[in-house]
């Protein structure tokens, strides 16, 4: 079903490497990428919403990727998730709710039935930020709770209805709970 986009994608350049779609560069004497990887897959943000929708101050994940059926969204960011949740809450909820929306206007463009493609496919949103660095009384209570199931950050549990799931996770958790593609670093 996805064929042919993927087809166009390819043609219009739209993939990029791992290392350089989970690039920080907000500091431009200090440039973090979350991943160190030449695996390749679609630069949504950067390649592909800046080309389609030239007009538009859209923000959207930065990664799109496919695997068994279940398209992911994902977001990389270089900030603790007290960080994010005191100055990136409102870009989080925009990022969610616009990429959902360009993902319905691809389907739309590519004459993909909505129905036919939610049948098939899962979208998931995962946001991954900066693991923190602790001391040791920190580590235990950060332990305690990685160990709960932490319910969704950052506001975002307002999109359940448009994702089959939504993660939001530190790196190193989402290395060990939900590496899909065997990203390491």
């Amino acid at each position: 079903m996805l064929n042919s986009i993927k087809r166009d994608f390819v043609k219009k350049q739209y993939f990029d490497t791992l290392t350089n779609i989970s690039l920080d560069d907000s500091d431009k004497n200090n440039l973090v990428s979350f991943f160190e990887s030449s695996e390749k897959y679609i630069n949504f943000d950067e390649k592909l919403i800046k080309d389609r929708f030239p007009d538009k101050q859209l923000k959207a994940c930065d990664l799109l990727a496919c695997k068994d059926n279940t398209i992911y969204l994902i977001e990389f960011k270089n900030s603790t998730r007290n960080k994010l949740n005191n100055s990136q809450k409102i870009n989080l909820k925009q990022k969610a709710s616009e990429s959902w929306m360009v993902i319905i206007k691809l389907l739309y463009e590519y004459n993909i039935s909505l129905d036919e493609f939610f049948k098939e496919y899962k979208l998931i949103l995962v946001i991954i930020y900066k693991t923190p660095e602790f001391t040791n009384n920190k580590a235990k209570i950060y332990k305690h709770f990685k160990e709960d199931k932490i319910s969704i950050q950052f506001g975002l549990e307002r999109y359940n209805d448009f994702y089959s799931e939504i993660i939001t996770t530190d790196k190193k958790t989402f290395l060990e709970k939900y590496d899909y593609f065997d990203w390491k670093k």
